[in-house]
């Protein structure tokens, strides 16, 4: 954080308000907005779940296309790993979101 403090000292007068993010962007808002979308697109993955437990169970069996139900079943379990995972890294890198409002 000091080294743009600095590098902001350097800038000529007139340029030094392009150096700073702008007063009507917050990070926390930003981090709000990140937390929501990622909590909704875990809802929704896992609101699809049912779809290719019940396609990997009709091709089971009707013994067709057993290999891409199977395929399809795990893309859709490995976005709500990756969407899980996301979530998790963003309270890693911030602990303030693991205390209680």
């Amino acid at each position: 954080m000091a080294g743009v403090s600095r590098l902001r000292d350097e800038l000529p007068d007139d340029r030094r308000d392009l150096a700073r993010p702008p007063r009507h962007i917050r990070t926390s808002e930003i981090r709000e907005q990140v937390g929501d979308t990622a909590h909704l697109l875990l809802l929704m993955a896992v609101a699809f779940l049912p779809f290719p437990t019940r396609l990997m169970a009709q091709a089971i069996r009707g013994g067709h296309a057993e290999r891409a139900a199977v395929v399809f079943y795990g893309v859709s379990l490995f976005v709500i790993t990756a969407v899980i995972s996301a979530l998790w890294a963003s309270v890693v890198r911030d602990r303030e979101l693991l205390k209680p409002e």
